[in-house]
Parts: C-alpha cells; structure tokens; sequence
C-alpha cells in the first residue's frame, strides 16, 4: 500500500504477520524514529526477529511478511 501498487486480498495475510510479531515482541516490526524511516523498512523488509521467538513462530511470521505478494502463505 505504501508503494501505491494495486493489492488483493494477500494484503491481509500480511497485516496478520504484523499483529502477530507484535503479539509476541510486544513492539512493531519496522518501528523507527521517522514516518520515513519505517516506510524504507517496509519497503526493504528490513525485518528482524528476535532471538527469543520459537522457530516455529519466525518461520510463520516470515512466510506472512513477504514483500512479493504472491510469496506470501496462502490462507488455505
């Protein structure tokens, strides 16, 4: 949405990958200190995942939060 390019329904798959790192970080994944910052780290998915988090849990959040639309985890 950032990018202005035409989305579908995958846009929902990734705002699911963001609530749920939220959930489990209890902070948001590309936070930073200008509106401009974070759209950059959107942009260039500058995602970290903390160490903490269950294997299990990184690869979903990383299935869900993939740029290229159709990367992303099917709903199915």
């Amino acid at each position: 949405m950032i990018s202005r390019k035409k989305y579908d329904k995958s846009v929902d798959i990734w705002a699911v990958g963001i609530l749920i790192y939220e959930l489990c970080t209890g902070s948001p994944p590309f936070e930073s200190d200008s509106k401009e910052e974070t759209y950059k780290r959107i942009m260039e998915r500058g995602l970290k995942l903390p160490a903490y988090l269950s294997i299990d849990c990184k690869d979903l959040i990383n299935k869900m939060i993939q740029l290229e639309p159709s990367n992303r985890l099917p709903l199915s």
